[in-house]
C-alpha cells in the first residue's frame, strides 16, 4: 500500500508502532525493511519530531486490521493512499 503526503511523521510512526502485526517499508528495489524497528528508533531518539514529512512510502502490512487502522489515520490526517 502506498501512502503519500505524511506531514506529521511522529504521529504516523506512533500509529505504525501500534500495529499488532509486522509492518515493512518496501524500497524502490523491492527490498523490505522493518518499519516498526525504524519507527521505534526514530521516536526514542527524538529524530521523528524533527522530520519535515514523508512524501511517499510503500508499506507491506501483515494484518488487515492494521491496514484499516493506518488507512483511517492517513485519511483523517490529510494524507493520500
Amino acid at each position: 500500500m502506498k501512502i503519500y503526503g505524511i506531514s506529521n511523521v511522529s504521529a504516523f510512526l506512533d500509529r505504525v508502532m501500534r500495529c499488532t502485526g509486522k509492518v515493512y517499508s518496501v524500497e524502490s528495489d523491492g527490498e523490505t525493511r522493518d518499519l516498526k524497528a525504524t519507527a521505534g528508533y526514530l521516536i526514542n531518539s527524538g529524530i521523528a519530531g524533527h522530520l519535515a514529512g514523508i512524501r511517499e512510502i510503500d508499506l507491506d502490512v501483515e494484518k488487515p486490521a492494521d491496514v484499516r487502522m493506518l488507512m483511517t489515520y492517513v485519511c483523517r490526517a490529510g494524507g493520500a493512499l
